[in-house]
This record gives C-alpha cells, structure tokens and sequence, in this order.
C-alpha cells in the first residue's frame, strides 16, 4: 500500500478494536445451528471463544444470494452494538452506473470474483471477543474471519481487492497496473479492460498476487469480449451495454404497484433508478413518479407510517412507473457515452430582460443568438435552463459533434449533469434541453463559469457583444480543449 491508503486502512482497524459498550450490546436470541457450527469451525471462521471476556455480540442469520454458478447460502453476522457506537464513515469509492460503461469500447476485459471474500480475511486474537454468539446446544463461539454484517467489513474487503488488482490509488507506483488499462473494483469484484496484451499480462500479475497472498479465487473470465458486470451485460464486440440477466429478473420479480408497500418501492424504485442509469436515460419523464415516490419515503423516515404499510400510489404515478418498467424490460443495447473531446463551447446567461448565446467552434466560427423573453420565465434558474434550450435549437445545424456547454448557474449544471431534479419549475426545461440533445445524438459534457467571466453576459441584457467577450469565449475554448 502507499502511505495514504495504509493510514486509512489503520484508522479502519483501529475503530474494529474499540471496545462495545455493554448497556449498547445484548446477546442475540438467535443462535447458528450445530451443523452450520460445524462447517464453519472446520473451514476456520469461527472458533470456541478464548478466556477473554466477552466484549461484543453478534446476531447470526443466513440469506440466500444468486451467483452465476447457482443460488448459495450466505452468513451474516450483524454485530448491532458496534455498527450503533463505531464513529465511522465508510470511505468506498463506488461510483454511479454510468462511470463504469465506456470499457465497452476497450478490446478486452479480465475478471475476477474473490470467493468467500469477507471470510478469507483473519481477524486479529485481540478483537474476536466484539464478535461473539453461540451455537444451538448453548456453546460460546466467537468470528476468527471477518464477518458479513459488520459496517467496516466491506470497506476492508475492498481495500484488500483494490491493492490486489494494483490500483493505483492504493499501491506504491511500483506495483500499480499499467497506465494503458481501467481498473474497477467493485468490493470484491475486479474488472481490467484495455489492450489485449495488457490485459493478458495483467491478469497473470493479479492471479500471482492472489496466490501469494493465499486467495482464493472463486469465478474469472479471462480476455473475455462478454460479459456480465455488477448487474450489467457488456459486449465489446458491438460496444455496447445492456441490463443483465438477473437486472432484468429482479425487475420481473418486483411486486406490482398496485400491491406493493412502502419498503418494497423503495427496493423497486432503486433498482429501477440503477437500470436507467445502464441505459443513459435521464429521470425526467418520471419526475411525478419518483416525487409521490420521495413523499412516502418521507413519511417513513420521519415515522408517520411503517415500511410494511401499502403505499396507496396515485393512478398518475403508477402509469407512469407502469410505462418506465415496460421500457426497461425491453432492453435494447445501448451504445454508452464515449469520452471523446468536444468540438464547440456552448456559452449561455440569461437575465429577467432576455437570454444570449455564444457558440465558438473550432473551425474558428463564433455564433451568436439571443432575444427578450416573449414570456417572463418564474425564476432566474429557469431562465438559465431555457437560454440553453433556445441555444441549442437555434444553433442545431451548427452542432456536429461533442459539446461543451457552460453556464453561470450551478443548479442548472448539477440537474443535467444528474438526469434528474427535485424542482417542478425547473423538469419541463431540463426535459427540453434533454430531448433535444438525445434526438439530434448531441454527447453534453457541463461546466460552470463564473457571471463576470460570462461572455454572454451583456447579450443577454440586450447590449451588442464586445471584443473582450470574443476573447473571453475563446479563452474558456482554448481551456476546454487543452483539459482535454
């Protein structure tokens, strides 16, 4: 590890070690059957409790999970006191859906699923007292591994995975994967994608370090073109994405939203919101859903109602859900988003007198459009989103490539960047921009400008546009194509 992943993975153990408090801690009344005990001592993840005193317990379950080879039983080990006292904030940099798609576009890709991962990693003598229960016939046990259910246990196991697959974020220059490959760990999960070659070499380099390290692998796809990846079909032969099998059978399984209750949305809705995320969509269209939506998750977090209640959706929403599932089910491949750099600086401001536009292209082309409102918009973020709306239909035989648009209005940029608002006054602007940019196949990347470096500025209040606002537009052009 480099210097600063090895203090945080210090600071994590040291919180594992803090002792529970026992007015917070109580001995579970479930206990792990005797035949469960059995395995689970011969494979080394739990063992008779040593004299220590006892200083945490856990409560011991079991869920069943899928995975590609067939349905597995999993054990929990939920240590409630001590995910109730530790101060801790989980530092697991697990990125939206999106961020993980444009690999489609690499020639290859290896994979590696750590087996058991949670119970390969040894906890020290000195903590295995927090992590206590017993078994059937009343025998005192305590977790040698680290266990399923604790809150620092899936930062753990992916700090592990990340120096395995030679991250660069966490290792020493030394042992970090080529510059030429991505790499993405998913807790437990490890995907390189990149050049053949590489990828290849890679792979051998990972494998070598597990072995060293005595993990065990338990499924891997070397080299592969096809693929299934934390929920999501990639093919790089036709380079694109779509929801995988199980997305898709999760999503079929979902309870209806006639029936459904209040914890069962918010399972669905989520899911739903992930597979949109897969297929680029923005959230736009569902902005009355997921507003009814918002408000029952609402009532329950404040405990006006119980995640068992139904959630008594409205006609208007459950159509609308309705439609948006339909859509999901269908589940064309799409081609992600590649990073490819822009071909023009969109820059627009708008003030309550009007709106102004400047498009400067590479080819040296500087464009200008703007106007008084015929219709005095609410508010001035509104205005801002319907001066990118009218630029972009304005300027639309001009645009033929990647673009770059600035505006000096943070809520504006954060809602496209998003695909999606809380505003009611503000989703029929940002749908308009959003359809305009997805008919005309217009990629957007969006930045902020501060209002005095604004060459728009003026044009928008109805003055004529100055040198200095030329050469502050190209300034902002010259920028975004050096930055990329």
């Amino acid at each position: 590890m480099n210097n600063k992943a090895q203090r945080r993975w210090d600071e994590v153990w040291g919180i594992m070690q803090t002792p529970t408090p026992k007015v917070m801690d109580r001995e579970s009344n479930l206990r792990i059957t005797n035949a469960d005990a059995q395995r689970m001592k011969e494979a080394g993840i739990i063992c008779t409790a040593s004299s220590h005193p006892t200083a945490g317990w856990v409560v011991p379950f079991t869920v069943v999970e899928e995975k590609p080879s067939g349905k597995r039983r999993r054990f929990i080990a939920w240590p409630k006191g001590k995910n109730a006292q530790d101060d801790y904030e989980a530092d697991v940099p697990l990125e939206h859906i999106s961020r993980y798609l444009d690999v489609v576009y690499d020639e290859t890709a290896t994979l590696f699923d750590l087996k058991a991962s949670f119970f390969q990693v040894a906890l020290p003598r000195n903590i295995r007292a927090s992590f206590r229960c017993r078994t059937e016939s009343g025998e005192l046990v305590e977790f040698a591994r680290l266990p399923m259910g604790y809150k620092c246990s899936p930062e753990i196991v992916n700090t592990i995975t990340r120096v395995l697959a030679g991250d660069p974020a966490m290792v020493k220059p030394q042992y970090a994967a080529p510059k030429q490959l991505k790499i993405h760990v998913w807790i437990d999960n490890i995907r390189i994608s990149g050049p053949h070659d590489k990828v290849e070499n890679w792979g051998h380099q990972i494998a070598h370090n597990m072995q060293h390290c005595g993990v065990t692998i338990g499924e891997q796809h070397l080299k592969t073109k096809e693929y299934d990846f934390i929920g999501v079909h990639f093919n790089h032969k036709d380079h694109t994405v779509s929801l995988s099998a199980k997305t898709i059978r999760r999503l079929k399984e979902a309870t209806s939203l006639e029936k459904t209750t209040v914890e069962q949305l918010e399972s669905t809705v989520s899911r739903m919101m992930c597979a949109g995320g897969v297929r680029g969509e923005s959230l736009f269209p569902y902005y009355f859903f997921l507003k009814i939506v918002r408000r029952r998750l609402s009532r329950l977090n404040r405990g006006l109602i119980r995640p068992q209640d139904p959630a008594h959706l409205s006609s208007t929403a459950k159509s609308i859900g309705h439609n948006w599932l339909k859509t999901l089910l269908m589940n064309k491949p799409v081609h992600p988003p590649q990073k490819l750099p822009s071909t023009a600086t969109l820059v627009t401001d708008a003030s309550m007198y009007g709106w102004g536009a400047l498009l400067f292209k590479d080819s040296g082309e500087v464009l200008a459009a703007g106007g008084a409102w015929e219709h005095t918009p609410h508010m001035i973020s509104q205005a801002k989103a319907r001066a990118v709306h009218l630029a972009l239909r304005g300027f639309k035989p001009h645009l033929t490539g990647p673009l770059d648009i600035r505006v000096d209005n943070t809520t504006v940029m954060h809602i496209m960047k998003k695909g999606n608002t809380h505003s009611q006054a503000l989703v029929k602007e940002a749908d308009a921009i959003d359809k305009v940019l997805r008919l005309h196949g217009i990629r957007a990347t969006w930045s902020y400008v501060a209002s005095e470096q604004n060459p728009a500025d003026g044009l928008s209040r109805g003055k004529p546009v100055h040198s200095v606002d030329l050469a502050t537009g190209w300034n902002l052009r010259w920028g975004e194509r050096g930055a990329g």
